[in-house]
């Protein structure tokens, strides 16, 4: 199995966000699209995959950490 790239990550991330999504609207459960977001921060923090044009630039795998974090926090302190 190979190494998770960028785009797979976002369509992982994606799909994971939309089913979450979805069932949160469907039982009426808006909690279910917060842990959709901490689900997705998560994703990015513990792999953090940073696009091809990218990968040369020093603190990419920071910076994709530190929007991962932003995301948790949005999900967890909004709504």
């Amino acid at each position: 199995m190979g190494k998770l790239t960028f785009n797979k990550q976002c369509i992982i991330a994606g799909i994971l966000y939309l089913i979450l999504l979805v069932c949160g609207i469907r039982f009426s459960m808006p909690r279910l699209i917060d842990i959709g977001w901490v689900c997705v921060g998560a994703l990015f923090l513990i792999n953090p995959a940073v696009p091809d044009k990218y990968r040369e630039k020093k603190n990419a795998v920071l910076v994709v950490r530190i929007i991962a974090v932003a995301v948790i926090a949005a999900g967890v302190f909004l709504r």
